[in-house]
């Protein structure tokens, strides 16, 4: 990991020396359409992002086997490559292009906002920041389930011109970890799954025996397995031929674990095909099929689903990342999960994922209790069994965010306050983190 890290160090010093800092961060040179290139990119989206989950997302897929190895990361930042913590404790970066934020956009959002005051607050901050080309997507605000904010910005698809509406179809990414979560809610419901099962119980013919018999459900959904990512080599070499749940199998089956199942947390995208390997083997229907039949058609969510074998869909966002403001606009299509599945990468809308909250809340998808259990964070974390927990001025909410080059979402359900906040977006996650910063203060701050 060391030998990388070293490598990606020189490359952005590299990068950065033909100019000036200040005149870096106006214009800076646009990064190479090469796996170098790709590296710096993520590395960048992952600094700027300020959020520690993007961080680690980063380093378990470029850098790190073992979480804890961003102490490795930080130590780069902050050391090799000369970055500063600013006082919010968020990393900024304004080399290669991009400019350091200034300031904490959520300082002066006001406390005790109505609905209409919130709406007039984010069309305000919303609507600059679209005007400065720092957000294209589309949110929506539900309270009590009535939807009180829903706007659109920028561009879905820059070939053809084609504008982002509240009907755009965007990539979830991490997102729909919660469908997959909400598919074994239903099956241990129905008695098929039981969350404390080894999962060699349900599949008695997976690779590695040992972790079979030792790691249970719970621990996969709760990212304790030990399972880590399967963004490897070997990912890139078949990304185009990965659209089932089985064809994830090999990428990392023969991993070693670095430590037995249920010693800690370690974030497991791998962990979710192995949920959905789940899914498939007791339903006897495929992944694909059994959310369609079972979760999205109950729950009134005709956008939302997975991709084609071409990796896109009709009214479908593309995602789009860029090195600086004076830098072309790079689209994503060539590295994005082509199909995705249990572990993220499908589509949907924001009004399909206000139905997917109502039908939550409403009982339709999983029993109120059965509920509360899978929003209940294991251990000393904030992520619960598929779905990630949070606490803003004093109040409980659940939900899951997503992100990777080119997509940034997140779905806050806030239950004592009634609010419902969605984010969809076809670029970084730090313009996303932003936006969400803002909406979840404008909807908590009371």
């Amino acid at each position: 990991m060391k030998r990388q890290l070293q490598a990606l160090a020189l490359a952005l010093l590299t990068l950065a020396a033909p100019a000036p800092a200040t005149a870096q961060a106006q214009a800076g040179p646009a990064l190479p359409e090469t796996p170098a290139g790709r590296l710096v990119g993520a590395w960048l989206v992952a600094v700027n992002s300020g959020d520690s989950a993007v961080v680690r997302e980063y380093v378990r897929r470029y850098e790190a086997e073992d979480p804890a190895d961003t102490a490795n990361l930080r130590d780069v930042m902050e050391r090799i490559l000369g970055l500063e913590r600013g006082g919010d404790g968020r990393y900024r970066a304004a080399m290669v292009g991009l400019r350091p934020e200034t300031g904490a956009p959520v300082d002066s959002v006001p406390g005790g906002l109505d609905d209409v005051a919130i709406t007039r607050l984010l069309d305000e901050r919303l609507g600059k920041r679209a005007a400065d080309s720092l957000l294209s997507g589309a949110l929506l605000v539900a309270h009590d389930g009535r939807t009180v904010y829903a706007r659109a910005y920028g561009i879905a698809d820059r070939r053809r011109g084609i504008p982002n509406t509240l009907h755009t179809r965007f990539t979830l990414a991490s997102m729909g970890k919660m469908f997959t979560a909400t598919a074994i809610a239903q099956l241990v419901e129905q008695g098929r799954v039981a969350l404390d099962s080894p999962i060699a119980r349900y599949l008695p013919d997976y690779p590695n025996q040992r972790f079979a018999r030792t790691a249970t459900v719970r621990h996969l959904l709760s990212h304790h397995s030990g399972l880590g990512s399967y963004w490897n080599r070997l990912y890139e070499e078949r990304r185009t031929t990965l659209t089932t749940v089985a064809s994830h199998l090999p990428l990392f089956a023969a991993d070693s674990m670095p430590f037995a199942p249920g010693a800690r947390f370690r974030y497991s995208n791998a962990g979710f095909q192995v949920l959905g390997l789940i899914i498939e083997r007791v339903s006897g229907q495929s992944f694909y099929d059994y959310l369609r039949e079972h979760m999205f058609a109950p729950a009134g969510m005709p956008n939302t689903g997975y991709y084609g074998p071409g990796g896109e869909v009709v009214g479908g966002a593309v995602g789009y990342s860029r090195s600086g403001p004076s830098a072309p606009w790079r689209d994503n299509l060539g590295s994005r999960e082509i199909k995705g599945g249990p572990a993220g990468g499908g589509y949907s809308t924001v009004g399909d994922l206000l139905q997917f909250v109502q039908a939550l809340s409403g009982g339709r998808l999983m029993r109120p209790e059965t509920l509360r259990l899978f929003t209940t964070p294991v251990g000393s974390g904030d992520y619960a069994l598929g779905f990630v927990t949070s606490a803003h001025h004093g109040h409980a909410g659940f939900g899951h965010s997503g992100g990777a080059p080119g997509m940034g979402t997140n779905l806050l359900v806030v239950p004592d306050l009634g609010y419902v906040v969605v984010i969809l977006t076809n670029g970084d996650p730090p313009l996303m983190q932003t936006v969400n910063d803002i909406v979840t203060e404008a909807v908590t701050k009371r």
